[in-house]
This record gives C-alpha cells, structure tokens and sequence, in this order.
C-alpha cells in the first residue's frame, strides 16, 4: 500500500469515527430531550423542573443564539429543548384571569419576558 492509499485510508477511517461520535450524540441528545433533563457543559445532567428559572432563561438565550450555526439535527433538538423550557416557565408562572391584574396583551408580555 502507498503512502497517499496509507492516508486515504485513515482519512476514511476518522471520517467514519466522527460520524459515529455525531450520531451517538444526537442520539444522547435526543433521549435528553425525551427524558425532559439538560446535559450541561460539564456533562452533567439536570431535569427541567429542578432547574432554576435564571438557569432556564441563559439556557433558551444560548439556545436562542446558537441556532444559526447548528445543523438540522441540532436545530431541531434545540426547538424541542425551547418548547420544554417554555412550557416548564408556563407550569412555573401559570396564564392568569384578566381579572387578577393582567389585561389583553399584558400577561403574554410578562411571559416573554421571562423567556
């Protein structure tokens, strides 16, 4: 085998490798989704509902800025964690009678904001 065959070779081989490390992270990613837990940056694992609502805002901020640059996989994991973290703001701060201080636009403006 030549040298550049020799280096086709191991391109090939580290190519597979990636691919195999993508899809088993998706994968993770997708049973964390699933399971309703965030994995943190040091891989630490924590479920939605015992995350603080400070903890939850910088998760949909960072979720928010990086979903230009994921690709479609990633993105679709990402809006699933922003429809969980958004629900889970909506279990926390439940939608309240217009007769209870809120009036028309009010209540969803107060939401957003959390968000």
């Amino acid at each position: 085998m030549s040298y550049g065959e020799e280096l086709m070779l191991e391109m090939l081989i580290q190519n597979a490798l990636e691919e195999q490390k993508y899809g088993e992270t998706v994968n993770r990613l997708w049973g964390a989704v699933s399971a309703k837990v965030w994995i943190t940056a040091e891989n630490q694992t924590v479920k939605i509902s015992n995350m603080s609502d400070r903890h939850i805002r910088n998760c949909i901020s960072l979720l928010k800025r990086k979903l230009p640059e994921y690709d479609d996989w990633f993105c679709d994991i990402a809006r699933n964690y922003l429809a969980l973290f958004a629900a889970e703001l909506q279990r926390r701060y439940p939608q309240k009678d217009a007769t209870e201080g809120f009036y028309d636009n009010e209540e969803d403006d107060f939401i957003e904001s959390l968000l």
